[in-house]
C-alpha cells in the first residue's frame, strides 16, 4: 500500500480502493454495565491479618473484602464456647464479690 500526501490531511489514496469499502458512522447505544465471568483475587500487599483472641464460628460479617475499615470498627461476630465460658466465670466472680461484701 502506498499513501500519497495531499494538501488535505483527511484525504489519501490507495492502490486498490475496492479492498476498503466505505461505511457510514452511526450512533450506537451500548450497555452501561458489562456482565462477565472471572475470578477476583485480593491484593495481599494491602491485606492486614485480623487476629481473634478466641476460636469459634463466625456468625455475622460486618465488612467484606475490599471495604475500607476504621480502627475499632466491628468486623465480625464470633460465637465461641471459650469466650462464653470465660464470660460466665466472670459474671460468677462478680456475683460472688457482691455477696462477700
Amino acid at each position: 500500500m502506498k499513501v500519497e500526501s495531499d494538501e488535505e490531511l483527511n484525504v489519501f489514496s490507495v492502490d486498490h480502493p475496492e479492498q476498503f469499502p466505505l461505511a457510514t458512522a452511526a450512533p450506537y447505544e451500548s450497555a452501561s454495565q458489562l456482565t462477565v465471568t472471572g475470578t477476583v483475587a485480593p491484593d495481599i500487599t494491602r491485606s492486614v491479618p485480623v487476629i481473634s483472641i478466641a476460636t469459634g464460628r463466625v456468625v455475622e460479617l460486618h465488612a467484606r473484602l475490599g471495604d475500607t475499615v476504621k480502627k475499632g470498627q466491628l468486623l465480625m461476630r464470633v460465637q465461641s464456647a471459650d469466650m462464653s465460658a470465660a464470660f460466665s466465670d466472670y459474671r460468677k466472680a462478680v456475683a460472688d464479690e457482691k455477696l462477700a461484701s
